[in-house]
């Protein structure tokens, strides 16, 4: 494996402009009383904590990731950018009391572990991972990787999610710890094979805090009095975020859009809206959720303009799935983003088809203390058709999702993909084995560089069975080797990506053969109002 230490002084450099950009986007805000630690316990606190999404962070981190992607991949205008060899790359190899351990993520100073994604074949199941932190030469986490990421060292569902949950194909499964583990001066993770190097892919995206920022470290110790605060987050988690007192609800009674016709609500601030419900009657055909479409101002700026289908995170078919912001049943579909203004907002619907649609809506709206760390929610929606000619042997591309100029926070985003050529034409076609590039604050090389797209998404190997979770979901996919349809969703509650001038976000979209698909994402962020 090719030693890639030369990263690390790279993103430290990244790392400490951001923290100054962040101390000058708080600047503004009156100074803090407290100082407090961050430990595993506050981080779990901060999961559930729908509010603290809508605001910029108080204490100030980069999100990074570590993964296997290619190194080849160095550079936009190299050769290799679209390398596709994602397995079994590490930073480097370490002998450790007679045998061979394999870097995956390190880091110096303050921060977390948020998220760590895995698959594996050829006996990698049976290697051990080892977390070692503050510079002990101890491992303070040791065992099986599937004991770790599986349910049976850490913590159970939600914060151990396979995915899908097959029995059949167990090798063909995702596994994702979404359980905080915060360091106070530095983590290591690392991969020893039990025999052979094996098929490894991995992501960990982990937190980098400002130097100086108190954080407590995990110890295994600590779990057993843990074990109740996971369970209570657990059972937060598997309901939908709780509302405050003194909520008001607002409604529009089932009514027929005729072709052209908007329905809408208006609010006045500063105030919140905590919950979007929106009912489309029995028999309303699934091309309405095309053509109906969500639109959202906050204190006069534009912020969402997208179908329902795709607001809602199922694309142009009803699917049942639920997620801890976003859910659907039926033709019922509801978003808890909470969603701040200081003045005034306004909630439409809008039928841009050519048919009647017959729609109630519900909004849930509470008081909210409006201050400079306030941040309005963006959904931005793209639609990329009839995509062709990339593969292995042809050109590929990186598909933008969404670039921001401003300060705020990415905190999730959907993809619906229609895999359009016939399979009998050319073959099983996988069209999600793109890497994932998330540029923070005008970086020349992604401080978030993935694997592939279902591996984005928390699945693996292209599997095409449905599931959902607190984290993310598939509410369905008919499309994953042949012509049909797909739709993955990923919330970003602790891995959110914190940016303080600009964010880019790209996926790769290719395979070893040219498929022709719709490519269609939606993504949602927060922004300060000035932001664009």
């Amino acid at each position: 494996m090719k030693d890639r230490t030369v990263l690390f002084p790279i993103i430290g450099i990244f790392a400490a402009v951001l923290f100054q950009s962040l101390e000058i986007c708080r600047a503004a805000e009156p100074a803090s009383a407290s100082n407090p630690v961050i430990s595993t316990v506050s981080l779990l606190a901060e999961m559930t904590d729908a509010d603290n999404l809508a605001r910029f962070p108080e204490q100030p981190y980069k999100c990074v990731e570590a993964s296997s992607y290619d190194r080849k991949s160095i550079s936009p205008d190299k050769p290799g950018w679209f390398a596709n060899h994602d397995t079994s790359e590490f930073i480097r190899k370490e002998t450790v009391n007679g045998h061979d351990e394999y870097v995956m993520m390190e880091d110096k100073g303050p921060g977390a572990i948020v998220r760590l994604w895995s698959a594996w074949a050829g006996g990698a199941e049976k290697a051990t991972l080892r977390f070692y932190f503050d510079g002990q030469t101890a491992p303070a986490i040791e065992g099986p990787v599937e004991e770790i990421l599986g349910g049976l060292k850490m913590a159970n569902k939600p914060f151990s999610s396979i995915a899908p949950d097959t029995t059949n194909r167990p090798n063909q499964r995702a596994h994702n710890l979404f359980l905080p583990i915060s360091y106070a001066k530095g983590c290591k993770v690392t991969y020893q094979p039990d025999a052979k190097l094996g098929l490894y892919w991995y992501q960990v995206h982990f937190r980098k805090y400002a130097e100086g920022t108190p954080v407590e470290t995990f110890k295994m110790a600590d779990l057993p009095a843990l074990k109740v605060t996971i369970a209570a987050t657990a059972a937060k988690l598997a309901d939908v975020p709780a509302l405050p007192v003194g909520c008001a609800v607002r409604t529009l009674d089932a009514k027929e859009l005729a072709p052209g016709a908007t329905a809408s609500l208006d609010f006045t601030g500063p105030s919140a809206l905590r919950r979007i419900r929106l009912n489309l009657a029995q028999n309303t055909p699934a091309a309405a959720l095309c053509d109906l479409e969500v639109q959202l101002d906050f204190d006069g700026v534009p912020t969402v303009r997208c179908p329902v289908g795709y607001f809602f995170a199922i694309g142009p078919r009803f699917a049942d799935y639920k997620t801890w912001m976003l859910e659907s049943t039926g033709q019922t579909m509801a978003c808890h983003w909470v969603m701040p203004f200081a003045k005034d907002a306004s909630l439409r619907l809008v039928n841009n088809g050519k048919a009647p649609v017959t729609a109630s809506l519900e909004a849930i709206s509470s008081p909210w203390a409006w201050d400079r760390r306030s941040l309005h929610f963006h959904a931005e929606h793209k639609e990329y058709r009839g995509i062709t000619g990339y593969g292995w042997s042809k050109e590929v591309k990186d598909w933008n999702y969404v670039t921001v100029n401003g300060c705020g926070r990415h905190v999730g985003d959907n993809l619906f993909v229609d895999n359009t050529q016939a399979s009998s034409q050319t073959g099983n076609i996988w069209w999600g084995e793109g890497d994932e590039k998330i540029y923070v604050d005008g970086e020349s090389f992604p401080s978030q560089f993935g694997t592939g797209t279902e591996d984005y998404y928390g699945y693996a190997h292209a599997r095409p069975e449905a599931f959902s979770a607190p984290f993310h979901a598939q509410p369905y996919a008919s499309g994953d080797r042949a012509s049909g349809v797909t739709s993955d969703l990923r919330l970003r509650l602790l891995d959110d990506t914190v940016f303080t001038k600009s964010l880019k976000f790209d996926m790769e979209l290719w395979h070893t053969k040219p498929p022709a698909v719709d490519w269609i994402p939606t993504t949602f962020y927060y922004l300060k109002p000035e932001g664009k």
